[in-house]
């Protein structure tokens, strides 16, 4: 009893911290991530006679990033129309997957060759901070009928899933077969397209039953509650049938927000309350998994990876969209581009591998999410030069 007593104390003191410092970020009118994760660190450095004074089970806080992923992901989904997809949604589409395509390649050659981290913490890395976050945009930025910040919200959509996917992949496939390991095996493009397919079909299944029980029984108290339970029954299902729990969630989601439900907008908004209440509590928690040494060979190492990544951002859409979009909006897509709770998931479950260098490429990724978020809140603050229209931190 008294040890659950204590957790419940870690948990009250740390909600707290994070719930003051995201009000105090809401006036400032600047990012809650910017402030939660240096205080995730100083939590760390807590002690009482030499021992951490706040610590979690790792299980706990693997389950709680895991399912406020699968909230912010159905909270997401749930928002796009399958009647606004068009021309404009299928080239995002494959501009999206050029892009972390051609990030994770860059970013992956330039930590082999130029900062000498072996191959595969170098690929684990680079797909891991190729995505782009849902949650930050659609929480932070706010315009309408610009097809800027349109092209913005579907390339988050779309490569969101790929940010835990892959690195994932690539480790499984490292740690499984390390004597005879093949980079173009462990990329091979069939047991990712199962993983999808398994994980698509697991989500619908499970977005028919929501439908029915929500169309039979609505009632103001509980049916709120049951879009919590349909994201975690879709993330399992698709995850004990090696399905991909990801894709399982978008897809509920997704079918959820193109079928007709009794006061879908008041679900969505409870939806998305929770999600909003989990992610903060899981970006102030990532210093307990990922211990974070600040050095100035780090901070230099991850500006440099991040400065690559605007790059290649800048030359893909300076060359897709040659003319849809002028150089200061094109400027704008390459710097906007935060890093978010899918990131976070990935390094917490990547941290439990044991593979050379891992812990030194997921303290580059903390602080690349940390350049990313502020990058992306100056540029949304001064939005109105550089797209039209204006884009309000809420």
């Amino acid at each position: 009893m008294a040890d659950i007593i204590v957790y419940l104390s870690y948990i009250g003191i740390v909600l707290l911290v994070a719930l003051l410092s995201s009000m105090l970020c809401t006036k400032l009118r600047i990012p809650n991530m910017i402030v939660l994760i240096p205080i995730s660190i100083l939590l760390t450095k807590l002690s009482y006679n030499g021992q951490a004074l706040i610590e979690f089970p790792g299980i706990f806080l693997t389950g709680l990033s895991l399912l406020a992923l699968a909230m912010v992901l159905f909270d997401s989904a749930s928002r796009f129309k399958l009647k606004d997809f068009d021309s404009f949604s299928t080239k995002a589409f494959w501009i999206s997957m050029i892009i972390y395509i051609a990030t994770s390649s860059a970013l992956t050659a330039l930590m082999h060759y130029m900062m000498g981290i072996s191959w595969i913490p170098s690929m684990i890395l680079s797909t891991a901070v190729s995505g782009t976050a849902i949650e930050f945009l659609f929480s932070a930025v706010e315009v309408s009928k610009n097809k800027a910040v349109e092209l913005l919200k579907l390339e988050s959509f779309f490569n969101t899933p790929l940010t835990i996917i892959i690195p994932l992949f690539i480790a499984e496939a490292f740690v499984i077969g390390k004597s005879g390991f093949s980079v173009s095996g462990a990329l091979s493009l069939i047991p990712l397209l199962k993983e999808i397919i398994i994980g698509i079909g697991a989500g619908v299944v499970v977005g028919l039953m929501l439908l029915k029980v929500v169309y039979m029984m609505y009632d103001e108290r509980y049916s709120p509650i049951a879009l919590i339970v349909a994201s975690l029954l879709a993330y399992v299902l698709a995850e004990s049938l090696s399905g991909s729990g990801l894709w399982g969630v978008a897809a509920l989601g997704f079918f959820f927000g193109n079928t007709y439900i009794k006061k879908k907008v008041v679900l969505q908004e409870f939806s998305g309350s929770i999600a909003t209440l989990l992610s903060i509590f899981v970006f102030i928690m990532l210093a307990f998994v990922i211990q974070i040494r600040i050095t100035l060979s780090l901070l230099a190492y991850a500006l440099v990876i991040y400065a690559a990544l605007i790059a290649v951002r800048y030359l893909v859409f300076n060359i897709a969209y040659l003319r849809s979009f002028n150089q200061k909006e094109k400027v704008f897509l390459a710097f906007q581009n935060p890093k978010g709770i899918a990131l976070i998931v990935a390094m917490f479950m990547l941290a439990s591998y044991s593979i050379a260098e891992l812990q030194q490429v997921l303290q580059l990724g903390i602080v690349i999410m940390f350049y990313s978020i502020i990058s992306s809140a100056i540029f949304a603050r001064f939005s109105k030069f550089f797209i039209k229209g204006r884009i309000l931190n809420k």
